[in-house]
This record gives structure tokens, sequence and C-alpha cells, in this order.
């Protein structure tokens, strides 16, 4: 549970420095996409805390046959395979951004000197 616990932590993670960055709304409040319920759960586990259980309830946070849940939100194991994939893209498009703003720093100072 921990391993996935920290993937989803580092999605919500560099999605919200995407948006930050970006200025882009990744989720309307209420609307229910997975971005939504990605922020849901982060904040579960962000904010985990025993004193916050349920009389009855062992964990906040569990799986079920079909994903992972919380008592606000739950994700399916096919929107978490995409949440994955998705981080795995934004990485990939931030670190070839990266190389070409460096490409780009190198011919203006090979120009100015």
């Amino acid at each position: 549970m921990s391993y996935l616990e920290t993937a989803l932590s580092c999605s919500y993670q560099s999605f919200d420095f995407f948006r930050k960055a970006t200025a882009t709304e990744l989720f309307k409040k209420g609307d229910g996409s997975i971005f939504e319920r990605l922020n849901r759960i982060y904040s579960v586990i962000k904010h985990l805390e025993t004193s916050s259980l349920q009389p009855g309830q062992l964990h906040l946070l569990w799986f079920t046959n079909d994903g992972l849940s919380t008592s606000v939100a739950s994700l399916n194991f096919t929107e978490i395979m995409e949440i994955i994939e998705d981080t795995c893209q934004l990485a990939q498009k931030l670190s070839m951004l990266r190389y070409a703003l460096e490409e780009e720093a190198d011919k203006s100072n090979a120009a100015d000197g």
C-alpha cells in the first residue's frame, strides 16, 4: 500500500506543479474527474491521522476489488494506471523543455561571446 500511496502522492505533486507553472485548471470542484478524486485521495494521504478514524473504521485508505478507496473518493486500477502513465509523459515533456531551454541559452551565449 505504501508504494501506491507514494506513487499517487508524487503524481499529484507533479500535476500540481504543472498546474501552478502553467496556470492551468486540472479540475473544477465537484466535477468528479480523475484529477479531483486524485486531489481528494492525496489530501487523505497527506493528512493521515489515526485520530480521524471513525468508530469501527480500521484505515483511511483501502483496496477494493476495483481499485483504491477512501471515505471521500475512489480510483479504479485503470484510472491509477492512467495517472501514472500521464505522470511519466509529463516528466518527459518537462525534461525535453529543459533541454530545449538549455540549448537556446547555449546558442545565445555563443552568439554573445
